[in-house]
């Protein structure tokens, strides 16, 4: 009888655990040195990279759980799948509006434009273009966006409405900036990752059950399969427990 694929894998929500346990250990840095409660070296190597790597696996996992959609949903007419892709998007793109709306009220001093929120609404439906090339085609496109990016976040344009894409206009600034260009790149990656090691859902490589049902590995995937909660709600969580500790009461 055929193993019926599973709904989850148990190592993609432990890589989103491991991205939620990182991303929130920068943003205690960041919060400690943007409430001038202790000077943080963000633009230094370190922070820098803990942010880029933390935004990798996010962006990498993604494009993986695209690929796994897309499988889970071959059997589906066109039409049908624009819609339910077009639904994810519209979800995501609700929640990005409300972190635009939210930043724009505070800190006050700038907003998020085009976070990674936007960038993955965006993304979601993009990569219906995608879906049906080749992981090599696939791992092609995605080095010649990764090097037009690279080079495109360097120009500046006039318009205002392509900085989405990568293109800023001269007074542009984001608190977080994740643009189409280049971080496509790393979605098609994770989407030929995906057809690699999941052909038609099924692990090309099965885990010992030990290493996914072990109390670390547990928590990872509890967090993996919360993660849109816990990005929503673990900055204002963060700056208030950090307020509660450097604030003297009588």
């Amino acid at each position: 009888m055929q193993t019926q694929p599973p709904t989850r894998m148990a190592e993609i929500d432990c890589l989103r655990g491991i991205a939620i346990l990182l991303m929130i250990a920068y943003h205690v840095a960041f919060d400690l040195n943007y409430l001038g409660i202790q000077a943080m070296p963000l633009d230094q190597t370190p922070l820098m990279l803990l942010q880029r790597i933390t935004v990798f696996i996010f962006v990498f996992v993604a494009g993986i759980a695209l690929s796994l959609s897309y499988s889970r949903s071959a059997a589906l007419p066109f039409y049908a799948l624009l819609k339910k892709q077009l639904k994810r998007t519209a979800f995501l793109g609700t929640v990005a509006a409300a972190i635009t709306i939210a930043t724009l009220i505070w800190p006050g001093d700038g907003f998020i434009a085009f976070g990674i929120i936007h960038f993955l609404a965006v993304a979601t439906i993009l990569s219906l273009a995608f879906k049906n090339l080749s992981p090599k085609t696939q791992f092609a496109l995605a080095a010649i966006i990764a090097v037009t990016g690279l080079a495109a976040n360097q120009t500046i344009v006039q318009t205002p409405f392509l900085f989405w894409l990568g293109l800023p206009f001269p007074s542009f600034h984001s608190l977080d900036y994740f643009p189409i260009l280049p971080w496509f790149s790393i979605i098609l990656v994770g989407m030929a990752t995906g057809t690699l090691l999941y052909p038609h859902r099924q692990p090309r490589f099965a885990l010992p059950s030990c290493a996914i049902t072990a109390a670390p590995a547990a928590f990872l995937q509890l967090l993996g399969r919360n993660s849109l909660v816990i990005y929503l709600a673990h900055q204002p969580i963060i700056i208030g427990l950090l307020l509660v500790a450097t604030t003297p009461f009588l």
